[in-house]
C-alpha cells in the first residue's frame, strides 16, 4: 500500500496478524516499525512492516537501509506524490 509521507517495506502480510495486537514503534526520528502477534504464533511480537519518512529517505536510501540491516521484505512501496 502506498502512503503519501512514508515509504513502506512489508515483511509479512497484515492478514497474518491479530489486528488487536498491532502497534507502531519508532526506531528513530525517521523510521517506524509495525509489529504485532501472528494469529498462529507463539505470542511474541514480530515485525509486519518498516516505514521510512519520505522527508528523510529516498526510496533508494530506504532500500539500502533495509539491505544494510539484512531485512528481507516481500513488498516495497515508495511514497506517492511529490515531496
Amino acid at each position: 500500500m502506498q502512503y503519501s509521507s512514508e515509504h513502506s517495506a512489508r515483511v509479512r502480510g497484515p492478514r497474518r496478524f491479530d489486528p488487536k495486537t498491532m502497534r507502531s514503534k519508532r526506531l528513530s526520528k525517521s523510521i517506524r516499525v509495525i509489529v504485532g502477534n501472528l494469529r498462529r504464533g507463539n505470542g511474541s511480537m514480530v515485525v509486519q512492516a518498516y516505514r521510512f519518512a519520505r522527508a528523510a529517505f529516498t526510496p533508494l536510501q530506504a532500500r539500502k537501509w533495509l539491505k544494510d540491516h539484512r531485512v528481507e521484505f516481500v513488498r516495497f512501496d515508495a511514497a506517492r506524490g511529490r515531496r
